[in-house]
């Protein structure tokens, strides 16, 4: 990495990491609107991608929907606030699961993008219409779910559960140094994941630059080394367990360990992911918009791929286990 470049990235990582913490910490719409905006420039990145292999992607169909998607994710507040607003009024009207509408909206763009391709007319159907449909699916739903492992933390049903588990009674027990009101419990959870994430990034670069001698997959990446991935591997799990005795005590260490496991292996597959996308296209870096780190889709594609299992590690296991 040329000293220029290293200076930029070091830079913008100084001015974007505090203000990345106070929308995660705030949470709610802000952090929505936050991952709304960053999913938007990476799903239209992707787009160009695809475009540059020959396809010709429903770009505003396919950034509409993948917004609209995403709000989903803020269903149980959306649905709060016009329950009590119409229930003020006297009105109590049915409200479909989240899961349903979710499904709806899914089954509605495929058709939409299919009825609209089968007029369009413009080059391969088949590539048009695949193209379209797994950039919202790949990055916007992936992304979405980002949104609400941060909403599961406002919700009576997680602070319920660690009422009911032991290491709640612990926290309340014992001297942990400080004390973090509940209500920080999810913003701290999320930002540990990027702050990890970026650690794992970092790690795997300089470790494989340093000490890298047998290359991870020639094919897709060939700079990137077993030496580099396996201290990104380490370091995931080492960041993780300094951030349960830092600032998410909450979190049993065993939950701490596994989640480090998920970046320091899922992440970097999803960053394996992203360089096989564009080196099928032909490109370095999805874009030049974030200066030193390339694009959008560059700089949160171990985001995009650990989200899912971030979430349903969460929602099934920590919540329930």
């Amino acid at each position: 990495m040329k000293m220029s470049n290293l200076v930029s990235r070091v830079l913008v990582a100084i001015i974007a990491i505090p203000i990345v913490f106070f929308i995660i910490m705030e949470g709610g719409f802000i952090f929505h609107l936050f991952i709304t905006f960053v999913s938007t420039l990476a799903l239209y990145e992707y787009y160009k991608m695809t475009i540059f292999k020959g396809a010709k992607p429903l770009v505003w169909i396919g950034i509409a929907f993948g917004a609209l998607i995403q709000t989903l994710f803020m269903y149980e507040r959306i649905r709060y606030t016009l329950l009590n607003y119409l229930a003020g009024m006297g009105i109590f009207p049915y409200y479909p699961t989240q899961f349903v509408l979710l499904l709806a909206l899914a089954a509605i763009f495929v058709f939409l993008v299919i009825t609209i391709e089968l007029f369009r007319n413009n080059g391969s159907a088949i590539q048009n219409i695949s193209a379209t449909l797994f950039g919202v699916f790949y990055i916007s739903l992936f992304l979405g779910m980002l949104i609400a492992t941060r909403e599961l933390f406002e919700w009576e049903h997680f602070n319920s559960f660690f009422l009911t588990h032991s290491f709640s009674e612990l926290m309340n027990g014992n001297d942990l140094g400080f004390n973090w009101n509940s209500k920080n419990w999810g913003g701290l959870f999320i930002f540990s994941i990027f702050v990890t994430v970026w650690i794992c990034d970092s790690a795997a670069y300089f470790a494989g630059r340093a000490f890298g001698k047998r290359k991870l997959y020639v094919r897709v990446s060939p700079n990137k080394t077993w030496e580099g991935a396996i201290a990104g591997f380490i370091f995931s799990i080492v960041s993780m367990v300094v951030f349960k005795y830092l600032v998410i005590q909450f979190l049993p260490i065993a939950h701490a360990i596994v989640i480090g496991v998920i970046i320091g292996t899922v992440g970097q597959i999803g960053d394996l992911a992203q360089s096989l996308l564009k080196r099928d296209s032909g490109i370095k870096d999805s874009s030049s918009l974030i200066p030193g780190h390339g694009g959008f889709f560059d700089r949160f594609d171990s985001i995009i791929f650990i989200s899912p299992i971030i979430y349903l590690y969460v929602d099934l296991v920590i919540l329930y286990i």
